[in-house]
């Protein structure tokens, strides 16, 4: 499959990652307050088609964000030099998100649906677990030729899938197992991006087809860090951005709902 120039490959992590927080901002924007202002009495009748259009464009810029968070998942799956703490800070900043998110989105506290860091941290587990099995079955203690070893090996790396899926349905993640097999497609194709991209888009055509922007900006990778000097501080600002964010639109929406004329 054609790949891109490289003098087009224009993009880095840092910037990849800009990309996805502002779109996501734009997003939730939507969600977390645009949503309410019918409710709170701030959109006339008269009003109502502009503002669904001013909605409706804010939730649509927002589809881009999440193909590039779980393609930088991966990435970072690949470069990271501790798994552990890795998935430690997915973790941890997945509970510190949860109750923000609920409030921001829901106006409670509820187990029903969870946070984006509980999709990343299930898919980097499911990733860690295929990565493990591939290494195995391809070790010189196993003879891969053996067609039994082939289906044993084919067996373990779908159930993993399975059971990853499994996981996000109970736990009602964000983008729910649609997450899990995307992070799954970057990982197996990540050295025929323009295919990932392509199954990617299609794995998700269904559920979100206006996420097509996020897999084409994917392709003018190049493969840097990005803001190398600044890399380690960074890293944490892009993680408390999530919980962050959140944050502040829940403040936003309570301020509009006291001022709210009904």
């Amino acid at each position: 499959m054609p790949q891109i120039d490289k003098k087009y490959l224009v993009l880095n992590g840092s910037t990849l990652k800009i990309i996805a927080m502002v779109t996501m901002l734009i997003d939730h924007i939507g969600a977390a307050i645009l949503l309410y202002l019918p409710t709170y009495g701030y959109i006339s009748a008269a009003g109502y088609g502009n503002w669904y259009s001013v909605y409706t464009v804010f939730r649509g810029i927002g589809r881009t964000a999440f193909p590039i968070f779980c393609f930088l998942l991966v990435e970072g799956f690949f470069h990271t030099k501790n798994m552990k703490k890795y998935a430690l800070n997915l973790l941890g900043f997945a509970i510190i998100s949860e109750p923000l998110f609920d409030f921001s989105f829901k106006d409670k506290f509820t187990w029903s649906g969870q946070n984006v860091f509980w999709t990343l941290l299930i898919g980097l587990g499911t990733i860690y677990c295929l990565d493990r099995l591939i290494k195995y079955f391809r070790g010189e203690e196993i003879d891969f030729g053996k067609l039994k070893n082939q289906i044993l090996a084919a067996v373990g790396m779908v159930g993993t899938v399975i059971i990853g899926g499994g996981l996000s349905i109970l736990m009602q993640t964000d983008y729910s197992y649609h997450g899990i097999i995307l992070i799954v497609i970057f990982y197996l194709l990540r050295y025929t991006r323009a295919l990932a991209g392509l199954i990617g888009y299609i794995s998700l055509f269904f559920l979100e087809p206006l996420c097509l922007p996020g897999f084409l900006l994917i392709q003018f990778y190049n493969g840097k860090r990005g803001l190398t000097k600044y890399s380690k501080n960074l890293k944490y600002i892009f993680y408390a951005f999530y919980p962050a964010h959140l944050l502040l639109l829940f403040g936003i929406r309570c301020i509009l709902k006291f001022l709210a004329p009904t």
